[in-house]
């Protein structure tokens, strides 16, 4: 018979991650196995771990995103919840071109200015150090997707500002969730880290 354990306690690790969010955690990771939860998770694990589209990550949030806060480990082993993951899956397709597309056009827009302006290369400290820039961030005329994964953009401007100000630009857990959703696609990650190499973050 298959052991299921080591994906039962990764399908728990996301699942607490997510829960705790909204209320008190259930359980304690470190003890999981003594927990009244865990046999939910391992036929979780049993239930869709070995089907060819899981994602244990996606899945978890799936479930948040698509029925709220409230959601109890035994809810993780019905047909719903797999359908739920689908469907959040299908629709994560198209909101995956969307960011791909909101990177292309933000980093061709910092690599014109660029070269606008005589550099040879894309310059990301200049452009964030570029008063007309820093207004043009302040009014939110540009996208914040590219920002959050950039170095310079903390570096140069971000982490100058007053916490006030940078809450009345783009709050830091709002912009740790754009850049979530880089790194939760493999493909777009992995597209971004060779494109800006040493800039990436």
């Amino acid at each position: 018979m298959q052991d299921f354990s080591i994906l039962a306690v990764e399908i728990a690790r996301h699942y607490l991650s997510f829960h705790k969010k909204y209320t008190d955690k259930l359980f304690s990771l470190s003890n999981i196995k003594s927990s009244k939860w865990w046999p939910y998770f391992v036929k979780c694990a049993a239930f869709f771990g070995n089907k060819p589209d899981w994602d244990t990550y996606k899945f978890i949030e799936a479930q948040f995103e698509t029925k709220g806060g409230d959601i109890y480990p035994y809810e993780l082993t019905k047909h719903e919840a797999w359908e739920n993951y689908i469907g959040y899956k299908s629709r994560d397709k198209d909101f995956g071109k969307y960011i791909a597309m909101n990177l292309v056009s933000s980093y061709n827009l910092i690599k014109k200015w660029s070269k606008d302006k005589g550099y040879a290369e894309t310059n990301y400290k200049e452009y964030f150090k570029d008063i007309k820039n820093q207004s043009l961030i302040r009014r939110q005329s540009l996208s914040f997707y590219l920002f959050s994964i950039l170095k310079s953009f903390y570096e140069f401007f971000y982490n100058k500002l007053s916490e006030q100000e940078q809450d009345s630009i783009i709050e830091i857990d709002e912009l740790m969730k754009l850049r979530a959703a880089i790194y939760t696609n493999e493909k777009i990650k992995n597209k971004m880290k060779e494109i800006l190499g040493y800039e990436f973050c």
